[in-house]
């Protein structure tokens, strides 16, 4: 089959959550990841269409969820096949979606992302599109009771972090103690620094430019910083830059 590494189309117009989702899946270990999944385990020969992949997504987490019957399920599948023209793929719908979700999950754990990744590596792996609504934030509000803290929020794999509060907490100390969290916790990697010729360059703006810098970066996997310059009209020296920059980008996620 050999499907050709294409860049992930990720729709997103929110800067900082634009460039967490780019500098993972321009990663080249990550696309090699997703490619042979296509190949090998889901044996697709070209990308679902997005609706399809939405529509089946939808269906699948209703049925497992027991939202939606056995027979109902069978049906919505046949209607889907047959309306997206898959009669014939080697691998069934219902199988398809369940190996995707399956996979999406071991590289969520292998690259070390929070489960708010998941249905976007999902997507990514099917149809090669993200949008915003593909990536959900792990982050709310509950209130620990005894009902809450022997629920199944609390079971799997993930640890999870409380901040107290009571009615004589001020921002201030919230603040404080998140940062504390933050940095305690996580473990934040090291910002991205710039070496002294690159400073004064004239684009280091990584958050509002990303998207160039990301469109010089995938040209320059074919050709030179001349000919993008060339071809863009834009100084080399930006060129130079702007591919450095998102490279360090793309870096600083592993």
């Amino acid at each position: 089959m050999n499907m050709k590494i294409e860049p992930i189309k990720v729709t997103v117009k929110n800067s900082h959550l634009l460039s967490v989702l780019l500098s993972f899946v321009d990663r080249d270990d990550f696309l090699n990841d997703i490619s042979h999944i296509r190949e090998e385990k889901l044996g697709m020969s070209k990308l679902y269409k997005r609706k399809l992949v939405e529509e089946l997504y939808k269906y699948y987490t209703g049925f497992k969820i027991g939202a939606i019957r056995k027979d109902d399920f069978k049906g919505v599948l046949d209607r889907l096949s047959k309306r997206y023209h898959i009669l014939d793929n080697s691998v069934p719908l219902d199988e398809t979606v369940k190996k995707a979700i399956e996979e999406s999950v071991q590289l969520m754990r292998k690259y070390n992302k929070s489960v708010c990744f998941m249905k976007a590596i999902m997507v990514a792996m099917l149809c090669g599109e993200i949008g915003s609504k593909d990536y959900s934030s792990n982050t709310y509000s509950l209130a620990l009771n005894p009902y809450t803290l022997r629920s199944e929020l609390f079971e799997g794999s993930y640890d999870y972090t409380a901040i107290i509060i009571s009615r004589e907490s001020t921002i201030e100390e919230v603040e404080n103690v998140f940062k504390q969290i933050y940095k305690e916790h996580f473990k934040r990697k090291r910002p991205i620094k710039l070496s002294k010729s690159e400073r004064f360059k004239p684009v280091v703006d990584v958050y509002s430019n990303i998207v160039e810098f990301r469109k010089w970066y995938w040209m320059h996997k074919d050709v030179g910083y001349r000919k993008i310059a060339k071809a863009t009209a834009i100084p080399l020296e930006t060129i130079i830059s702007g591919i450095r920059t998102y490279s360090s980008l793309i870096k600083a996620s592993k």
